[in-house]
């Protein structure tokens, strides 16, 4: 079913923030939830896997990545570049699932004291009318 989404993505440390996508795409239910794919402006193809507890997104780009991000949890999560396969262990602060409004906020954990963490909105309508969907 083709849905219209907002994706936003903001840094948890300084605030910068970006839409990363606003536009349609076709949303698909899976067994315990739904997925659904974009393109990003570089042309990365983006698959998200949004579930009651958790979510994964997958990026097929110059990297390769596949993300699990699961409140209170630290995940690792492979990327492959062409310099060769590496992992990074993610913590998610917060998942929340709202149906029509998912929000995850994480931080990539580096083995330093500086932090990198990012806070993603997605808010999925349809028209004029909200998605609503129904967790069985």
């Amino acid at each position: 079913m083709k849905k219209k989404i907002k994706i936003t993505n903001t840094r948890r440390y300084t605030k910068e923030k970006n839409i990363q996508y606003n536009g349609y795409v076709d949303i698909n239910e899976t067994m315990d939830g739904f997925m659904f794919t974009f393109r990003e402006k570089d042309n990365t193809k983006v698959r998200m896997n949004v579930h009651d507890y958790y979510m994964q997104i997958e990026r097929f780009g110059q990297a390769t990545t596949f993300l699990t991000l699961r409140k209170d949890v630290t995940t690792k999560n492979p990327i492959k570049s062409p310099y060769g396969v590496f992992e990074i262990d993610i913590f998610t602060y917060d998942y929340q699932n709202r149906g029509n409004y998912i929000k995850v906020e994480y931080d990539v954990e580096n083995g330093t004291d500086d932090k990198d963490g990012f806070i993603v909105e997605i808010e999925i309508k349809e028209g004029r009318n909200e998605f609503h969907w129904k967790k069985s």
